[in-house]
This record gives structure tokens, C-alpha cells and sequence, in this order.
């Protein structure tokens, strides 16, 4: 595995809220799972009627955090931001506000809010035509993010090398990023994983980094957003028969970075199948990756798509695979489990752990009488038996070729409640 210390120059500035609106309407409360309502959030139509036609593209990505007074959503190439009870306050076209030399679109988003440095972090990467790529790191200013985001770039290519889904992770004193490597032909050259320093981020200004990899055999590495107190970042992939946890442990500024690598056996992850839903044809639920990871008091949970026969079912089915690792000590495996239901397939899982050691997890479902929908899961602590509610339900037959590739979850720093988002088939 390769490995170089770099710095990245100060990062540029840009406002983040313009094109304020207040029109968007609000759903009532529907199925509930304890105590959850739900709101519509960013629309495809929504995009195109604000910001033009060149934000029709699928799939949609969805991604979400929650801040102390505001949400802060991701789509594709659009931002926006939302109160609490669902009214948009500012949508941003993010092809034209950051920093993409010409020809490039930016696209796979990922954004998650630090409790620890009250700032939100975005993570993303710009492509054009020949897949020459660059990813952005976006760190707000404020625990607002209508205050301005710090943008920085790095790991620009030129050889038609794709940078793919850039994941972040952060800690008490790290942002961890990994990607996926593809060259010309989607020849796969490994995962790269980059080590920045947290607390240069937080003002903009030169950030040391160190620069793990590309490391073949490393597919979709998934960094853990740390719910908890930790100087130690941890990561996981899915080998297909193990699940391979990292910790890195130092920080770039101390040039004393580490990273420890374990192997854990886990039953052998399955392709899930397509799902099904009504009016025939299905969806593409990827493949078993993981998608998602948290960790907090000495628990490392991750989810990605899995293929299972649920109970009381002789069907296999599109499921979501959770895995439970203890890292207390030299990490050990707790559970490999799915979440599978005999009658709707679930797919592009995205997980999250509360205080109380209860787990939710956000995912698309469907079935042969069920328009693709949105819809969480709980399992609470202790108990091996989830609940689920619907909490956006599809009205038709999705006709394209993509879904996913993403659903998000995560928890309120404010009232601790928990949030979900993912794709479901509107009018």
C-alpha cells in the first residue's frame, strides 16, 4: 500500500444559501415507527423548476444531515436547506457555485453534521466526459450552513482516472475520506483513502493530509461517522466472506498517522436479487457492498445490500445486511445479521446507532403490491426482531434504469431525534 504526506492549500469560500423559497408544501404525519412524521424533502421536479433541466439525473443520491436549527439535504448537484418542520429555505445549484473546471459536474454527495466541532462536512466529486475527476471536501463555517462553506479540492486527475462515491468519516480530531479508483475501460485500480487534519479544516486555511493507497482488493472502504468521543477513525469493506475493519489512529500535523487492518469472518455476502414492484419490470439494488458505517461507545455498525431468504419465506429476497463490530480491544465480531421481510424487498440501506444503543436504519422498499417506497427500521437494543414504517409511499411504476445509490440517516444534536431520508416513486 502506498503511502505520501501532502499539504492542501487554503480552501476557497463561497456563500451557501441563495434562491430563497418558501413555497414547498408539507406532508402530514403518516405511518409512524415511535414517534416520527414525516415531510417531503427535494423533488426531481422541485430540482428542475428551481435550477434547470441539467439537474434531471439519476439516481438521485439522497443524502441528509441534521444541524441544531436546520437540515441540510443533497441531491446530485443541488443543495438545499429546510427547517425542521419541513419549509425550503435556500436551494444552491452546486455546479455552479463551486470551484469545477469547465466541462466537469459535480455529483455524488455525501454530507453529515460533526456534533463535536458543531460544523457540517460535504464530501463530493467533479467529473466530465472523459472521467477525469476531483473531489471536494466542504466545511461550514458555522453551525449554519446559510454562514458559507470552506471548499477545498484535491486528487484532480487527467488520464480519464475516475475518483467514485467519495465517502467521508469524521472524528474528534480527523475527516477520513476513501474512494474507489477506476481507470479508462472501469478497470478497477483500488481504494484510496485520505487522512486530513481536522482542526486546520475548520478554518480554511492549509490542511496536512497523508495519502493511503490506491489499495487493490479495497472496494467501497467505508468510513464511520463518530457519534462518540474518539481519536480513533475506523473503516469497513466488505470482502464478500469478511468484513475487514481499519483504525487509523494519529494525525497528519504529527506525522504520526497509523492504521491497524483486522479480518473478521462473516457469512458470505450474496448479489441481491432486482426488486420487485407493481405494474412489473424491477429495480437495481447494486450489489453488497457496504454503504453506510457509524460507530459510537465501542460499536462499529455498518449496512449494505444483501440477497436473503427471509423468514417464513422460500424466496430469496434483496435485503440489507447489518454487521456489529466490538472494538473494544482488537476488534471482534458481535453479529452479521440481515433485515429481510417475506413480502417487499429492502435495498441501499444507511445506518445509524443512538445513545441507547437502539439502531436505525433508512432504506427504499417495494414489493409486488407496493410502489417503490421510503421507509425506516428500528431494532431496538437487545431485540433481534425489527419494526418498520412506510414513511413515503410510492404511486407508480418506476420505469428507469438506476436506483439508489444512497438513502441517509442521522441523529438531531438538538432534540436527539432521529432523521431518515431515501428515494421513493412520486407522481
Amino acid at each position: 500500500m502506498g503511502r505520501r504526506e501532502v499539504d492542501m492549500p487554503p480552501a476557497t469560500s463561497i456563500p451557501f444559501v441563495t434562491q430563497p423559497d418558501t413555497s414547498s408544501p408539507q406532508a402530514s404525519g403518516v405511518g409512524r415507527l415511535t414517534a416520527i412524521a414525516s415531510l417531503p424533502l427535494m423533488s426531481l421536479d422541485e430540482q428542475q423548476l428551481k435550477l434547470g433541466t441539467d439537474q434531471r439525473v439519476a439516481p438521485p443520491d439522497t443524502m441528509l444531515a441534521a444541524g441544531p436549527t436546520v437540515l441540510l439535504e443533497m441531491v446530485n448537484r443541488s443543495a438545499s436547506v429546510w427547517t425542521k418542520t419541513g419549509t425550503l429555505a435556500g436551494i444552491l445549484d452546486l455546479d455552479k457555485v463551486l470551484p469545477l473546471p469547465a466541462g466537469f459536474s459535480f455529483s455524488d454527495p455525501r454530507v453529515l453534521f460533526d456534533a463535536s466541532s458543531s460544523r457540517f462536512f460535504f464530501t463530493g466529486v467533479g467529473t466530465d466526459a472523459a472521467n477525469d475527476s476531483l473531489v471536494f471536501v466542504g466545511v461550514s463555517k458555522t453551525p449554519d450552513p446559510g454562514g458559507g462553506f470552506y471548499i477545498n479540492t484535491l486528487a484532480r486527475t487527467t488520464n480519464g482516472e475516475l475518483h467514485d462515491q467519495p465517502k467521508p468519516g469524521v472524528n474528534d480530531d480527523k475527516l477520513v475520506i476513501t474512494w474507489d479508483d477506476f481507470m479508462p475501460g472501469s478497470v478497477y485500480a483500488g481504494s484510496e483513502t485520505w487522512v486530513l487534519q481536522k482542526s486546520t479544516l475548520l478554518t480554511g486555511s492549509t490542511t496536512p493530509a497523508v495519502v493511503l493507497g490506491p489499495t487493490p482488493g479495497q472496494i467501497s472502504s467505508v468510513p464511520a461517522q463518530s457519534l462518540t468521543s474518539t481519536t480513533t477513525e475506523y473503516l469497513i469493506h466488505d470482502g464478500g466472506y469478511f468484513a475487514s475493519v481499519r483504525a487509523i489512529n494519529g494525525t497528519p500535523a504529527k506525522h504520526d498517522v497509523t492504521v491497524t487492518q483486522t479480518d473478521l469472518p462473516i457469512p458470505l455476502a450474496q448479489l441481491p436479487p432486482a426488486a420487485v414492484q407493481p405494474g412489473g419490470g424491477t429495480l437495481s439494488t447494486g450489489d453488497y457492498r457496504f454503504l453506510s458505517a457509524t460507530w459510537s461507545r465501542g460499536m462499529l455498525w455498518a449496512a449494505g445490500n444483501d440477497g436473503c431468504v427471509p423468514p417464513g419465506n422460500t424466496v430469496e429476497r434483496a435485503c440489507s445486511r447489518v454487521v456489529q463490530v466490538s472494538t473494544a480491544g482488537t476488534p471482534s465480531l458481535v453479529q452479521s445479521t440481515d433485515i429481510g421481510f417475506s413480502d417487499s424487498d429492502v435495498y441501499y440501506p444507511a445506518i445509524l446507532v443512538t445513545g441507547t444503543g437502539d439502531v436505525f436504519v433508512s432504506v427504499s422498499t417495494s414489493s409486488a403490491s407496493l410502489y417503490a417506497s421510503a421507509a425506516a427500521v428500528e431494532l431496538k437494543a437487545g431485540s433481534t426482531s425489527p419494526i418498520s414504517t412506510v414513511f413515503a409511499r410510492g404511486v407508480q411504476t418506476y420505469s428507469g434504469s438506476l436506483w439508489g445509490d444512497y438513502s441517509a440517516i442521522a441523529i438531531d444534536p438538538t432534540s436527539h431525534n432521529v432523521w431518515a431520508a431515501a428515494e421513493y416513486m412520486a407522481s
